[in-house]
């Protein structure tokens, strides 16, 4: 399963595949990855107009914790892309778009 979606506000794409294998979810999406045995993985990418792709892949049976962690790596991908730093004090906007991320995730991933 592959699913694109627009990123609202902070603009860009978020990528979700399900039982794709990791090593070809990396090569479409210029990636590295690390044969850990993890069952999610995460990453960016520039697409080919320069947009940026933020991906999400999951083996067929992945855990919710899974996709939580890899869902805040991709919050942290967007701040790290766009120069923001986090505040621990008023955290409203990651938090908002971390549950948007989790959202999509558990719309289209089918999560164990």
């Amino acid at each position: 399963m592959i699913k694109k979606l627009e990123i609202p506000v902070f603009h860009g794409w978020l990528y979700l595949y399900q039982g794709l294998p990791f090593d070809e979810v990396a090569t479409r999406h210029n990636m590295v990855i690390e044969k850990d045995g993890a069952d999610a993985m995460s990453g960016s990418d520039l697409d080919k107009n320069e947009i940026t792709a933020y991906i999400i892949a999951v083996e067929e049976n992945v855990s919710a914790s899974s996709v939580a962690h890899e869902a805040l790596h991709v919050v942290n991908f967007m701040m790290r892309d766009r120069d923001m730093v986090p505040d621990l004090n008023n955290d409203e906007w990651q938090c908002y778009l971390l549950g948007w991320i989790v959202r999509q995730c558990h719309k289209y991933l089918k999560i164990g």
